[in-house]
């Protein structure tokens, strides 16, 4: 199977499913004891200029979350690597050990990652 035709495949299947798929967003629910809140929503003045279309769903009883964000990440792994046996060959021939001739000493390995990430909800949808 290609690579088409598993992206069709993908994609007709999904519209298959299509009544059952869950997205997440904004979240109004209808209950009796929310009523009151989600009435001052609709009065609410919405100055803010994401989410675009923002002013919209608020006039409609949705509360939105803030639109922006923003995340940082530090990672760090330490890791030693142990080489017992190195073997050689040439060519598709047989392996031959020279462990006796090569040597390696302890090796360690360290990664340090830092990440950061800004965010920003341009759609209310």
């Amino acid at each position: 199977m290609n690579c088409q035709a598993k992206v069709l495949f993908i994609f007709l299947f999904s519209l298959i499913l299509n009544d059952q798929a869950v997205a997440q967003g904004a979240q109004k629910i209808f209950n009796p004891i929310y009523e009151d809140y989600f009435d001052s929503l609709k009065q609410m003045d919405y100055s803010y200029t994401f989410p675009v279309l923002g002013a919209k769903a608020t006039k409609a009883g949705y509360d939105l979350p803030y639109a922006w964000g923003a995340s940082a990440i530090y990672f760090t792994q330490r890791q030693e690597i142990t080489i017992n046996q190195t073997l050689v060959g040439l060519n598709g021939g047989e392996m031959i050990d020279v462990s006796n001739l090569i040597k390696f000493g302890p090796t360690i390995a360290s990664t340090i990652a830092y990440t950061v990430r800004p965010d920003l909800w341009v759609f209310p949808f």
